[in-house]
């Protein structure tokens, strides 16, 4: 066996193998997954929001029906969403447990008492509207739930106690008592009370 002492043929490009730069990375395939990963992520998140998006622009199905809605829709046409509320008024009958109504709305709907409409009556002209006044409680004093003494009982107040006149009827008074224990509302005569 001779060995010879010639220098390597030179490779294609003309260069030494030694002079070709650094060899391919062993962790080639972690660049190559984490590319994927992030491609995979960047599909997910917009096909998570695209529903959203397309409901903003005005071209995407609305509820279960499938079909496209126009965002120029013609005035005549009722809301989708508004659409069976109207019907359903009339024998909407939210009883004695008006909070327990599934579509009991505060700025319009107000607890009735059962046999008494004295709740319902518009505050006293005289009275500001808009602001609740402070008040501090003169005698013991039980909260009803209506402006009458028949009603039940939500809670009671305690002579010196600090409360919130909110509404003003006649001579009753809806209060609002904020505390520990959370917040007491209730209607109680207004020789209960020394309002400011």
């Amino acid at each position: 066996m001779t060995t010879s002492s010639a220098p390597p043929p030179p490779s294609p490009e003309g260069r030494a193998p030694e002079e070709q730069g650094p060899a391919p990375r062993p962790g080639r395939w972690i660049d190559t997954l984490t590319t994927l990963l992030l491609v995979a992520t960047a599909c997910f998140v917009t096909v998570s929001a695209a529903p959203a998006l397309l409901r903003a622009a005005g071209v995407a199905p609305f509820g279960p029906s499938g079909t496209f809605r126009s965002p120029l829709r013609g005035p005549g046409e009722p809301h989708p969403i508004g659409a069976g509320l109207a019907e359903d008024d009339e024998d909407d009958d939210h009883g004695s447990e008006p909070l327990l109504s599934p579509r009991f709305d505060p700025l319009r709907d107000t607890p009735r008492a059962s046999g008494s409409s004295a709740d319902t009556a518009e505050p006293d002209e005289g009275a500001p509207r808009g602001r609740m006044r402070p008040a501090i409680v003169r005698r013991k004093a039980t909260l009803r739930l209506s402006a009458s003494e028949e009603a039940d009982p939500t809670g009671e107040v305690n002579v010196g106690d600090s409360v919130f006149v909110v509404r003003e009827q006649g001579e009753w008074v809806l209060v609002l008592q904020t505390g520990a224990e959370g917040v007491l509302m209730g209607w109680t005569q207004r020789s209960q009370l020394a309002i400011r």
